[in-house]
């Protein structure tokens, strides 16, 4: 029926292919030393683990979806189609690895947390909704569409590059703690609560929607357009 199930523990060394159309639900734990490939739906349930350690790639067809589960990203992890991780999930992008996003990347729900020190790279679509956390000590670099609808802290150590869309939505929390910068091409909208204790550096377009608040703490080198309609404390 094109099902399998994992309920206890599958350590891939070779290769793993889920095609098109097929599925695999993890209720226990997958370790991948070896080329996993997602080309159907990846169900991570409630209380699996998986630990990439090596190449991950979900497929333009493919679907990764973590409920209340655990998902570690050590090496290279390719999203090419929906990576979802929803519903009290965690997701570590640990130093040194690499995260591409090409397709759809979705973070949410509440007690949601995505972690990130190593780099990410999206280059199509990100969604930060619904309560969840992400924390950036890596590098963040966006030519896309990346939106924080809720709390998104940049530590101390953290670099965030956009030369797209960075836009921080209604119910979006960021707070800057190391470094922001908004190139030539890129516009970063605040339509939420930006709060920056270090360092944005705009050459871009950035504007601070109606009624909305920029507090500044730290440094701000604008070289494009700063546009304030809302608060700049």
């Amino acid at each position: 029926n094109g099902i399998f199930n994992n309920n206890l523990l599958l350590d891939n060394d070779a290769t793993l292919l889920i095609g098109a159309g097929k599925s695999m639900n993890n209720n226990g734990h997958v370790e991948n030393d070896g080329i996993c490939t997602f080309n159907g739906t990846l169900n991570n349930n409630t209380g699996a683990t998986f630990d990439n350690d090596s190449t991950l790639t979900i497929g333009a067809s493919g679907n990764f979806i973590s409920v209340n589960a655990t998902l570690t990203n050590n090496d290279s992890l390719a999203n090419n189609g929906n990576l979802d991780i929803k519903s009290g999930s965690t997701f570590s992008n640990t130093s040194g690895a690499m995260l591409t996003n090409a397709g759809q990347f979705q973070v949410r729900d509440s007690g949601t947390q995505f972690t990130n020190a190593g780099e990410v790279d999206n280059s199509n679509f990100f969604s930060l909704a619904d309560n969840a956390l992400f924390t950036n000590s890596g590098e963040l670099t966006n030519t896309a569409t990346f939106e924080v609808g809720a709390t998104m802290n940049n530590s101390a150590s953290g670099v965030v590059t956009n030369s797209a869309t960075l836009h921080i939505t209604s119910s979006g929390v960021l707070t800057n703690g190391g470094n922001i910068t908004n190139q030539a091409a890129g516009t970063l909208n605040d339509t939420g609560l930006f709060t920056n204790n270090n360092s944005v550096d705009n050459a871009g377009t950035f504007n601070i929607g109606a009624g909305k608040i920029f507090n500044n703490n730290g440094l701000v080198t604008n070289s494009g357009s700063l546009n304030d309609n809302g608060t700049f404390n």
